[in-house]
């Protein structure tokens, strides 16, 4: 092989030092592996990601304030008036993973079959939060003017105030009109009578004086003999007829359960149907059925049951039928106290 320049090429990498000849060169023994190389500047930070979808932990459907959570329905199911008699209004159900609060201690109550043995569980309690205010409503219709309320005690009188200083004094005012004139001042008292004078010669009348005072009320004379009796006066028109509408065509106070008849007004007896259903027939037929009929009913003289709705199913010129329901089951009730009231205004 012919004598020839080298030329050599260091480099550095993961391998360490190594040497590069030209082709001509015979290639030497690798070299040891090099020291590792300073750690690179940090990059910059990418752009910001897309915004993940919002989770969703449960959702809210309600609320319960008089019942226990140890009596929440297991199947989610929720009767008429199971919280305090009257709420829910209407059947209510509940899903799996919905959840209800209860508002006495704020906790929440989450439907999981199967995790207990209620099938409920209790996830957490709320934190209330103050929302933003929100805007403002319209102006409501006036209300009705309340009674009036019972009047307070006075309240004790403040302090005096400070004296406040003098202010500068104002420019004379222009010269007002002559006032009326006053009263004339009591005249004064009777001097002491003077001595006996000499007798002058007469002199002319002097000026009426004012009139006295009126004197007191005599006592009454003895009383008259009395008077022969008058003729007759003449006697008055007729007067009109009052209104028939005024007065009820018909009107009965019964019990509802044995149709006992309390009062009665043209009924000649109550028959019932069945439960909470009646019918009053007249003793005299109306013209027509086109009246009025006002109804009420409740279960004694001190009601304490829940309300009544009383319906008229049937109207007919000799009677009418009337149902009576309880307002919040809906169910038919036979009442102790039953009243009914017709009127007809016209025909």
């Amino acid at each position: 092989m012919s004598k020839q320049k080298q030329n050599y090429l260091y480099l550095t990498g993961d391998d360490g030092l190594y040497q590069t000849t030209f082709p001509t060169s015979p290639k030497g023994d690798r070299g040891d592996r090099g020291y590792d190389g300073v750690d690179g500047q940090k990059g910059a930070m990418g752009q910001k990601g897309r915004d993940g979808l919002a989770g969703r932990a449960t959702h809210i459907v309600g609320s319960f304030g008089t019942n226990t959570p140890e009596n929440l329905p297991k199947n989610g199911t929720f009767p008429v008036g199971w919280d305090d008699g009257v709420n829910p209004p209407v059947m209510f159900y509940v899903n799996a993973g919905e959840t209800l609060i209860d508002r006495t201690t704020g906790y929440m109550w989450t439907l999981t079959p199967a995790a207990t043995t209620t099938n409920w569980s209790q996830i957490g309690q709320v934190s209330p939060i103050k929302g933003e205010t929100g805007l403002t409503g319209n102006t409501g219709d006036k209300g009705q003017r309340g009674e009036i309320g019972i009047s307070g005690t006075d309240g004790a009188d403040g302090n005096d105030g400070s004296k406040g200083e003098i202010g500068p004094k104002g420019e004379e005012g222009s010269k007002g009109q002559k006032g009326q004139r006053g009263v004339d001042g009591i005249n004064g008292g009777t001097g002491p009578t003077g001595q006996k004078g000499n007798a002058g010669t007469d002199g002319t009348n002097g000026i009426d004086g004012t009139r006295g005072d009126k004197g007191q009320k005599g006592e009454a004379g003895t009383e008259g003999n009395k008077g022969s009796v008058g003729n007759p006066g003449v006697k008055g028109s007729k007067g009109e007829k009052a209104e028939d509408s005024l007065f009820p065509r018909s009107m009965v106070s019964f019990r509802g359960t044995n149709q006992e008849i309390f009062d009665s007004l043209n009924v000649l007896n109550v028959e019932r149907l069945g439960i909470g259903n009646y019918k009053v027939n007249f003793s005299e037929s109306l013209t027509n059925n086109r009246y009025t009929v006002i109804a009420a009913a409740h279960g004694s003289l001190t009601p304490t049951s829940a309300g009544r709705a009383v319906m008229v199913t049937t109207r007919q010129t000799n009677s009418v039928t009337i149902q009576v329901k309880n307002s919040s089951t809906g169910a038919a009730v036979d009442d102790d106290y039953v009243n009914l009231i017709v009127y007809k205004c016209s025909g």
